[in-house]
């Protein structure tokens, strides 16, 4: 997945009790709502195994 704003790769990011994508080039966050359409599934396949509300 690329970052909208610059196109960077987009990383899971935990924090607490929420996860959002993160580019790793710029560090834009976006909620996981906004991108969820974009996700491949082997982000998706990490995103299950985490024990966090992903929904904003």
């Amino acid at each position: 997945m690329k970052c909208a704003h610059c196109g960077g790769r987009l990383e899971i990011l935990r924090v607490c009790r929420s996860v959002k994508m993160r580019c790793s080039r710029c560090s834009r966050t976006y909620p996981i709502g906004e991108v969820i359409h974009l996700l491949d599934e082997q982000t998706l396949d990490i995103l299950e195994r985490l024990n966090v509300i992903i929904y904003d």
